[in-house]
């Protein structure tokens, strides 16, 4: 029994010290015996570290794989269901313009084109417009604001006026005057 048990703990321990021992002989082989055997210790926990690390690794290695392939199986679920957003897409346009053209059929109701958001007018477009209308509107506001100042001077001084409204009028009325001559 004490044999069995030195041979499965210390067997191949010594058997290997041994073995170097013959190879390297070394000056004091009693040292370098109990050396080896204190480092058998280290040796043991680190072969040990190894092999854990070794099923680590290859566990890692499994598992990165798997998580490959359910990458890829998301990415293709990804793709039918962009898919199947377009067709739903495509399917909604295509009632909706079916809607507006069964509008249009409809007595009494606008028969207007569709406008796509390409052919609508950008802000700057729509200011500049909006520019352009206030200064053309802006010279006939400015006359016809002078003309109503004007007659209500008239009316409200009939006769009573001075010189200088007479004079306004007058210019008042040669404005209508030219105005009517256009």
């Amino acid at each position: 029994m004490d044999t069995e048990y030195l041979k499965q703990q210390l067997g191949p321990c010594l058997s290997d010290c041994l073995a170097e021992v013959c190879e390297k002989r070394p000056h004091d082989p009693i040292e370098f015996i109990a050396q080896r055997l204190y480092k058998h210790v280290d040796n043991l926990k680190y072969y040990q570290q190894k092999d854990l690390e070794a099923k680590q690794i290859k566990k890692e290695e499994i598992e990165y794989q798997l998580e490959l392939e359910r990458q890829a199986i998301r990415e293709e679920e990804a793709e039918k269901f962009a898919q199947e957003r377009a067709q739903k897409a495509a399917a909604a346009s295509d009632t909706s313009e079916e809607k507006s053209k069964s509008a249009t059929a409809v007595p009494g109701a606008p028969n207007l084109p569709t406008v796509m958001e390409g052919d609508e007018p950008t802000e700057e477009q729509k200011a500049a417009a909006a520019e352009a209308e206030g200064a053309a509107t802006a010279e006939p506001v400015a006359e016809e604001k002078k003309e109503e100042e004007a007659e209500m001077a008239a009316e409200e001084g009939e006769g009573e006026g001075t010189e200088e409204q007479a004079e306004e009028e007058g210019t008042g009325a040669a404005e209508e005057g030219e105005q009517q001559a256009e």
